[in-house]
């Protein structure tokens, strides 16, 4: 059954998915939801993917650790970021993998940990949300000068974060590195 924009931003505020109004309709906007459909009358969503996104349960952080003991880059999205979750993950991944400013001593952690064990699982969140993930394999510059995660696609341990949420707090720096558990 479809609802309006309207109901749907209702239900995730409801269910405690956002915080506020333009946290919902941003959520929706990047088809966190799916596609809507639009109408003479408005924006119109499934009301189930809408209910499935409300209810997504949230991955703590034993279970991050034990899905992924070798560490995780995790990616949080800024609200600015122009996010469409529908297209393939090729597309979503050239739309997220942008390196955000990082102290040098970090980015040259990250390079030591990628030197010796090859990659690192690599997620993204919009608001808490898992919207995507990845291998990080590397760096690179593209031709205007930004710098990039070089992305491949995610291994198994995904699925332990594909359709969750993470609990955190607003603000703070746009991402977080869990360090390994095990060596």
């Amino acid at each position: 059954m479809l609802v309006s924009g309207r109901h749907a931003v209702r239900l995730l505020l409801v269910h405690g998915a956002a915080t506020g109004e333009a946290q919902a309709r941003a959520l929706l906007r990047a088809g966190a939801a799916g596609i809507g459909t639009i109408t003479d009358t408005g924006v119109f969503f499934d009301g189930d993917r809408v209910r499935e996104l409300a209810e997504r349960s949230s991955l703590d952080r034993q279970a991050q650790e034990a899905s992924c003991p070798r560490g995780v880059y995790i990616a949080r999205l800024s609200r600015a970021t122009v996010l469409d979750l529908t297209r393939p993950w090729a597309d979503v991944t050239r739309q997220v993998n942008r390196v955000p400013r990082m102290p040098t001593m970090t980015v040259a952690l990250l390079e030591v940990h990628l030197r010796i064990a090859g990659r690192l699982p690599w997620v993204a969140t919009l608001h808490g949300f898992v919207v995507h993930g990845a291998e990080l394999v590397g760096f690179e510059t593209d031709p205007d000068g930004v710098g990039r995660f070089r992305l491949e696609a995610p291994g198994e341990w995904f699925a332990a974060w594909r359709d969750r949420r993470l609990p955190g707090t607003p603000g703070g720096r746009p991402w977080v590195i869990r360090r390994p558990t095990v060596l």
